[in-house]
């Protein structure tokens, strides 16, 4: 039987350093019959000389003038994909040879299966493993479902290491705009398809999720609704599971959403510091950034006890 096609989506953006060891790692999978759709996402950098350089005839490339935004441009390149399965890499990531090869497995092994993740190492921009993937996350079905409704968030630390079956997305639609410019785009996606699909994860680390000064994850974002993005992608869950599926963005009409954004940018009016002391406590940043927010926290509000206490643990 031929193997199924599989989609990888890569968003590269000023990723010079990094695209091509991103690319390789998806070209040199062991489960061959992938297509690998990439945008250069209006670089200043070389990297779409570096993404054109390949004549692998595997990849489409489709390149922007100017920087779209990575919600963008991925729902393009997403809504291009001809594969039964449909995944990301960013374009300073790097995925483990048999990773493709082992969750087309647990889908073919799994008809309901509609969102399959594997275990992430992190690396820096030398590729040396500063933080190994955790051995302890749920695994089963039941199992991240009930983290899920528990602890509202979802036991993987990226979602780039999710692949997903092209119906299910078919199904619920692609991105949402509410999310574009603050993130969590991705969380809401995967949270839609795991509501009418079964979900897995592989315990192995086959994902290395690139850390380094210029990646999308570690900018210094002042937009509150940033740090808050995951909020309202469960608010939107806690909707849809009320109201037979229906949501704000999908006709339930309520006016709730509005209302619980306006809640979320209210607290940063209330303590002006919040948004410093966020951007202290962000473990994505190096810790000169941290600490200097830190401070700043302090100045603008000095007689909340959380600024001290997260300052302290940058300082030394």
């Amino acid at each position: 039987m031929a193997e199924k096609k599989v989609s990888i989506v890569m968003s590269a953006y000023n990723n010079s350093e990094f695209v091509r060891d991103a690319i390789d790692s998806i070209l040199n999978q062991t489960y061959e019959n992938i297509e690998l759709i990439v945008s250069d996402d209006g670089s200043i950098d070389n990297t779409r000389e570096i993404i054109d350089s390949y004549t692998d005839s595997r990849i489409k490339r489709f390149h922007q003038k100017q920087n779209q935004g990575i919600l963008k441009q991925e729902s393009m390149l997403m809504d291009l994909a001809e594969g039964h399965y449909i995944g990301k890499c960013d374009g300073d990531d790097i995925c483990e040879p048999t990773k493709i090869e082992k969750q087309v497995s647990a889908f073919d092994n799994n008809p309901k299966l509609a969102v399959c993740w594997v275990g992430v190492n992190i690396i820096d921009e030398h590729n040396n493993i500063i933080a190994r993937a955790k051995t302890n996350e749920p695994l089963t079905d039941r199992d991240i479902r009930n983290h899920i409704r528990q602890k509202r968030g979802i036991p993987c630390p990226n979602v780039a290491c999710m692949l997903f079956r092209r119906e299910y997305i078919v199904k619920h639609g692609g991105y949402k705009e509410i999310f574009d410019q603050i993130g969590s785009w991705d969380i809401d996606l995967a949270l839609r398809l795991i509501e009418s699909g079964e979900v897995a994860m592989i315990n192995e680390p086959l994902f290395n999720w690139r850390r380094h000064s210029s990646s999308f994850s570690r900018k210094v974002n002042y937009n509150g609704l940033r740090n808050q993005s995951h909020k309202i992608a469960f608010f939107l869950r806690d909707q849809r599971l009320a109201n037979n599926g229906l949501d704000d963005t999908t006709g339930l009409g309520s006016g709730q959403l509005a209302e619980f954004i306006v809640s979320l940018k209210s607290e940063y009016e209330k303590d002006p510091s919040k948004i410093y002391r966020e951007i202290c406590k962000s473990r994505d940043l190096a810790k000169p950034i941290r600490r200097e927010h830190g401070f700043m926290a302090l100045r603008k509000n000095p007689f909340n006890i959380n600024n001290y206490k997260y300052l302290l643990r940058v300082l030394f």
